[in-house]
């Protein structure tokens, strides 16, 4: 006999009411999904490197939509936004954690950095150095390398020979395990990505102590002096006393314009022994290139402890007169015969010790000023340093043989401006005196004005400081200082150089300077402009703007497909046609 077996009613509505549960459930989980894919990713990646004895470094990626004030820290912790496109500018920012030894630090900030901005880095080098280095250059190229290779080896050496007791010593340690981790960061990226590229060891070097090196004519020596360096104080035009505004603006050919706002905030100590003193500097803002540890904008922010303890650097290349160059020249290859110590520490290495270990303006530039192997081929450079705390100006020149630091607060509140364009500014600087022994000369403001500056004449004066009256003029009506009012007050304090170019015609023609507008078209020229508002409490604003200077009515923005399309630029924008952005930096 057959036997039916059947499910009774009330297991059959259970089952059905499963099947339903089951169907909604995918229903929603199908909506949920699609609404997912409406939210838009902010396009902020996060990372951290977790490090471990036994197994070592380890990076966590944590894509996008973090929170990032309350993103995990380990050894070190980063986030970087890519919006090259969207204003000129990529931010990266890194934090370390001073309960790790400072290698470790060091080495954990470079892989985050290597990895996060693995793809701008090999941009960069493609744009700068692999295009570059073909044809006759590339026998050139081989050398540089070769030198590079040499000299990292040299200053490796003195590093971990002499860090233990000088601290400047260990701070070049640190920024030669800072590179290190940069490269392997990139070399582990590369591999995640399954990409097949290959950057040579010494183009790491390279693209870390660019200041030092030859651009191989692309820097077009007839266009030294462009960029520049414009202090003034602005106390009588505001309810806040003080306020001063310092104005950078970069000279660089534009195949360089990938550009980065950074933010280290290292746990750095005086050296490497167990419980010893935390560095004055805590964390550091600067302009910089993808590949870069320094700004080589020379552009820098140091923030101690507390964070209103600021001190503001902008520096520029230095141009000596040909007579002092020939003399300079002349005594320094007599030095050089009675010497075979190479170029140990180069500018980059150096401006970052000089930043970390910085108290004051003083110790800032006796450590930029040591002398630690035959450095005549460094960088020269023009520096404006600025203490909000106390509104003290400090102007500072790297001569190939001396550094000379002049305390210039006094004249600048007497004058209410300095500007510096790398020509140098001191009165005897064709009888500069070489001395071996004395590194900074430090001038006291007690001197006159006119015997410390040279080049700020009673011509310039009138120039800056004189509103334009002739009634019969089609120049703008607008001094200087109803145009720094405008500028200033422009777009939210943001730069627009339309407000640039109505006076001040010699200074305006150096801070915007585009050789591509010149009858002989040439790929350099200002790059990007920051602008930063100080008072005694600190920063007020900061504003920076990237690619070439243009305005609405006169100057049209930049763009590589009209002007040198053949040159590479590959990752740039086209058009360099953006806003100033102030970023908002997430750990104090």
């Amino acid at each position: 006999m057959l036997k039916v077996v059947g499910a009774s009613w009330l297991q059959t509505r259970i089952s059905t009411y499963i099947l339903v549960a089951v169907a909604i459930i995918g229903i929603g989980a199908i909506i949920l999904s699609e609404f997912d894919q409406r939210v838009e990713n902010d396009g902020i990646y996060s990372a951290r490197v977790i490090y471990n004895r036994k197994s070592g470094y380890r990076v966590d990626f944590w894509g996008q939509n973090n929170d990032l004030a309350n993103l995990p820290m380990g050894s070190a912790r980063a986030y970087f936004k890519h919006q090259t496109h969207q204003t000129g500018w990529s931010i990266l920012e890194i934090e370390t954690s001073a309960s790790f030894p400072d290698e470790i630090q060091a080495y954990s900030a470079g892989l985050l950095e290597g990895s996060l901005t693995w793809l701008l880095i090999h941009l960069h080098w493609y744009n700068t150095i692999a295009t570059v280095c073909v044809g006759d250059r590339k026998a050139i190229c081989d050398v540089v390398r070769q030198q590079l290779r040499d000299n990292s080896e040299v200053a490796r050496s003195h590093a971990k020979l002499l860090g233990a007791e000088d601290p400047f010593w260990h701070m070049v340690r640190l920024f030669y395990a800072q590179l290190d981790g940069l490269k392997e960061g990139w070399n582990y990226e590369l591999t995640r990505n399954q990409q097949e590229v290959e950057i040579p060891d010494e183009d790491f070097i390279w693209l870390a102590m660019v200041s030092d090196l030859s651009n191989f004519g692309l820097d077009d020596p007839q266009h030294a002096g462009i960029g520049g360096i414009l202090l003034k104080n602005l106390t009588k035009q505001s309810d806040v006393k003080p306020l001063i505004a310092l104005v950078h603006n970069t000279a660089a050919p534009y195949r360089k314009m990938l550009r980065l706002l950074k933010k280290y905030t290292f746990g750095y100590h005086i050296n490497g022994e167990k419980n010893s003193e935390r560095v004055p500097t805590r964390s550091i803002v600067l302009s910089s290139y993808p590949g870069a540890l320094s700004s080589q904008d020379e552009y820098y922010g140091l923030y101690q402890e507390d964070i209103k303890n600021l001190m503001v650097l902008a520096g520029t290349p230095l141009t000596l007169s040909k007579d002092s160059q020939a003399d300079l020249e002349s005594k320094i290859h007599e030095d050089d015969e009675h010497s075979n110590r190479p170029n140990i520490v180069m500018t980059a290495a150096k401006i970052m010790a000089a930043n970390w270990l910085a108290t004051d303006v003083n110790s800032w530039s006796r450590t930029i000023a040591r002398r630690d192997g035959s450095e005549n081929t460094r960088q020269l450079l023009q520096w404006v340093i600025l203490r909000p705390a106390d509104s003290s100006v400090w102007f500072v020149e790297q001569h190939p043989v001396m550094t000379h630091a002049i305390d210039y607060s006094k004249i600048f509140l007497e004058k209410g401006y300095l500007f510096c364009d790398g020509n140098s500014l001191l009165s005897n600087q064709e009888k500069i005196k070489i001395n071996k022994e004395l590194t900074v000369e430090t001038v006291e403001t007690e001197n006159n004005a006119e015997k410390i500056i040279e080049n700020i004449n009673l011509e310039d004066d009138k120039k800056i400081t004189t509103e334009i009256i002739e009634p019969d003029s089609d120049k703008p009506k607008v001094g200087h200082e109803e145009y720094l009012n405008l500028f200033f007050k422009s777009l939210n304090s943001s730069i627009h150089f339309k407000f640039i170019e109505k006076e001040l015609p010699s200074l305006i023609d150096t801070m915007t300077f585009r050789g591509d507008l010149e009858t002989t078209p040439t790929a350099i020229g200002v790059i990007d402009s920051k602008v930063m508002l100080v008072n005694d409490q600190g920063l007020v604003d900061f504003q920076s703007t990237s690619g070439p200077p243009w305005s609405a009515d006169q100057k049209t923005p930049f763009q590589w497909s009209k002007s040198f399309p053949s040159i590479s630029h590959i990752g740039q924008p086209d058009k360099f046609m953006f806003a100033s952005i102030n970023p908002h930096w997430a750990w104090n």
